[in-house]
């Protein structure tokens, strides 16, 4: 009896963990796969126990240094055999070599779930077990991981990388000194035999002088062997090592086989610092690869250091003498004309940058009529020609250029037939029919230079004319309204013609549009096939006048007249008679093989109008249903779809209103937004009915309301990509210029 109660008492002790689950048994150790001595992984192997092997198993860990950067594992398993076993976590030397941190490192988060496959299609992953800060690795110093190191730095002209540094490829005859030869870590192939097979075999850049200046031409040699006619070359260079973005600035492919020179000539950006060269070689490259990642690939860099100087010499003199047209300078027709500095080269092989102090002051107004042919452009500074300049109206019959446009009597705008707005001195709200694209100073001609400012709002930025240089409007066209500040009262005279169709990309928020048109019309007839987009909108006339759909007033809308809108999402519109629901386009981008997508633009095509032969799945019922050629696509469901292509092309209109029918459990909806947004932000009003947010990118992950935000691998939307949730209860949801619970 005593026994048995003992037993009876351990057995109550022990945990009765029926899924699978990890064990709490770790070990770490570093991998290196290209035999050079340096870690190309941390691997960790996270000992588990496995009880159902009919699904996948997805396993998702999460690294951390000492000083809270993260590296993050996420990968899914097809697991054979039930019972103890290891599960390898491999994190990327290079990253912990980029860190710079030293171990040892804290496993902060690591999670094993269930899914129903590996390649994709289905529903998401179900969590089985997971473990937080559950293990500390070793001591590693972070330069025991593979770093990240060019075949050679230069200081001065020529550079080369020797066959000794970069011969053959990868360790295939000799190994590469810092290999892999890469600023990012991009590896070669391994796979042929030395001059049997494509390599390298050196590169040499050559200056102009006997260092490298910024906007020098260069000269690049690259020696390779062509093992096939099918070889391609690719030139790619960065202008800063410490930001990559790589230009491709060549192309070459090999004619024959053996051992090849091929040679090409570019400009170095105008950026002092480290910048680098890169030669791609491999066999069947495409043109635009900056890492060739195949087999029998080839990837080799140089750092040179670019100079602006090398000595005073080389500094150009700064050209001061000429009249300055800044608002400093412009004094009723008086200029400053100032004198030449020399620049000198300082230590960091850059060129000073000395200002101009120094001047004389020259009158160039000689006939006295207020304008001057610096600032004010006069055509006519003669004493004849006190009564021609840009504040006169065109006389239209006297073989004059009056105003200084250019354009002489009939030929003059002012003396067409013209349309009639009338201008209060102080602000206005306008906009200009039939302007096309006109430069600011055509503009500024039509209200004869009477005014001091313009303004007006593109995007998030206001940008403004006040006619000094350091202006940043530049032009308007038929789609602006702007806010103009006119020194008087005055009428202009603008085409009276019929109206052109424009398009409007309006963003969320405060937006100033034109009114493409010289007919009156009424608010209400006038947007009405875009009202479910507007939040606000304005006209002035001294004073404002409203219009808000919930409320709606009535008042005509005229010719010369900008209109003031607030919209609730980013929309596209367009301009007939009145404002209509505007088409653009959305490049789709698909990975080879199952992809969880949205589709951020409403179209009125079908499914086969839209997606052609592929097939699309979504989810009623939790069962997964065909979408049939024929019908058309439901705006609140997200969608399977397996294809090789890699973008599909939708074309449509901005959503503006949709219904979700939330169910408990798993749900698959649509991201109708074509712009990025947080997890946080999209979902703030929805969050405390749902368990679990889910997409599919090539790998799964996910976001938790309930863990804390580091171990969430989710972050942020993607437009095109469809988002599962799964749902504490039924509900409903709107999405109008936000997501929110009906």
């Amino acid at each position: 009896m005593r026994k048995y109660l003992l037993t009876l008492f351990f057995l109550i002790l022990l945990p009765t963990v029926s899924s699978s689950h990890f064990t709490g048994t770790f070990d770490d150790y570093g991998v290196d796969t290209g035999s050079d001595g340096l870690f190309d992984y941390l691997t960790i192997d996270a000992q588990v126990q496995i009880t159902d092997i009919s699904k996948d198993h997805m396993v998702l860990a999460i690294l951390e240094d000492s000083k809270g950067n993260i590296l993050e594992f996420n990968d899914c398993r097809h697991i054979t055999q039930t019972g103890q076993q290891n599960l390898q976590i491999n994190f990327d030397g290079l990253q912990l070599y980029k860190n710079r941190i030293d171990g040892p490192y804290n496993l902060k988060y690591i999670q094993l779930s269930t899914i129903s496959s590996c390649t994709g299609f289905g529903t998401p992953p179900e969590g089985e077990h997971s473990l937080e800060d559950t293990y500390s690795t070793k001591a590693y110093q972070y330069t025991q991981f593979q770093k990240a190191e060019p075949a050679i730095y230069c200081l001065s002209s020529p550079c080369t990388a020797s066959p000794d540094l970069i011969r053959s490829r990868d360790n295939i005859n000799m190994p590469e000194p810092n290999s892999p030869n890469t600023i990012d870590g991009c590896e070669d192939g391994s796979s042929g035999t030395y001059l049997d097979s494509e390599s390298i075999e050196s590169i040499t850049i050559t200056s102009q002088n006997s260092f490298f200046k910024t906007g020098d031409t260069v000269d690049v040699d690259i020696k390779v062997y062509c093992d096939s006619t099918f070889d391609n070359l690719n030139l790619a260079y960065t202008n800063n090592i410490d930001n990559l973005q790589w230009d491709i600035k060549d192309n070459k492919q090999c004619t024959s086989t053996g051992l090849r020179t091929f040679s090409t000539s570019f400009t170095l950006d105008n950026n002092v610092g480290q910048h680098a060269i890169r030669g791609v070689f491999g066999f069947g490259l495409s043109s635009d690869k900056v890492c060739g990642n195949g087999d029998y690939d080839d990837n080799d860099d140089l750092v040179i250091y670019v100079k602006e100087c090398n000595q005073d010499s080389d500094c150009d003199m700064k050209e001061c003498d000429h009249l300055d047209s800044s608002a400093a300078g412009c004094y009723q027709g008086t200029y400053r004309d100032y004198k030449n500095i020399q620049n000198t080269c300082n230590q960091d092989y850059t060129c000073t940058k000395n200002t101009c102090t120094k001047y004389d002051e020259i009158i160039t107004d000689n006939d006295g009529d207020g304008y001057d042919t610096e600032c004010d452009n006069d055509c006519n500074d003669t004493p004849a020609g006190f009564d021609i300049n840009p504040g006169k109206q065109e006389i239209c019959n006297n073989n004059i250029d009056d105003n200084c446009n250019n354009k002489i009597d009939k030929d003059d705008p002012e003396c067409e037939g013209k349309f009639g707005i009338y201008i209060k001195e102080g602000w206005n709200l306008l906009s200009l029919p039939k302007i096309g694209n006109s430069q600011i100073e055509e503009i500024a001609n039509i209200f004869n230079n009477d005014f001091n400012r313009i303004l007006t709002l593109k995007g998030d930025t206001w940008y403004i004319y006040d006619k000094t240089p350091n202006s940043n409007l530049k032009q308007l066209t038929e789609e602006d309204g702007f806010w103009i500040d006119s020194d008087k009262d005055l009428t202009i005279r603008i085409d009276n013609q019929a109206s052109p169709s424009p398009i409007f990309n309006l963003k969320k928020g405060w937006n100033i549009i034109g009114y493409p048109s010289m007919e009156e019309r009424y608010v209400q007839d006038l947007f009405q096939e875009v009202i479910g987009d507007i939040e606000y909108l304005y006209t002035h006339n001294s004073p404002f006048t409203s219009f808000k759909p919930e409320k709606p007033t009535d008042f005509l809308i005229k010719p010369g007249m900008g209109i003031i809108v607030k919209v609730k999402n980013d929309v596209v519109w367009q301009f007939t008679t009145r404002y209509i629901k505007g088409n653009t386009t959305f490049n789709l981008g698909l990975l080879d093989g199952w992809n969880l997508i949205s589709i951020p633009l409403i179209s009125e095509n079908t499914k086969s109008e839209i997606f052609g032969p592929e097939t699309l799945y979504y989810l009623e019922d939790n069962q997964w249903t065909r979408l049939e050629d024929a019908s058309k696509i439901d705006y609140s469901t997200g969608y399977w779809i397996k294809t090789t292509q890699d973008t599909i092309l939708i074309g449509g209109h901005q959503i503006n209103d949709i219904r979700y029918d939330i169910n408990e459990g798993w749900n698959l909806i649509n991201y109708p937004m074509t712009k990025e947004n947080t997890v946080g932000d999209f979902f703030q009003n929805t969050i405390n009915n749902i368990e679990q947010i889910t997409i599919y990118d090539g790998v799964w992950k996910n976001y938790n309301p309930s863990k804390p935000s580091h171990l969430n691998t989710l972050n942020e939307l993607q437009p095109g990509k469809g988002i599962f949730i799964k749902a504490k209860s039924n509900s409903k949801w709107k999405f109008d210029d936000n997501l929110e619970v009906e």
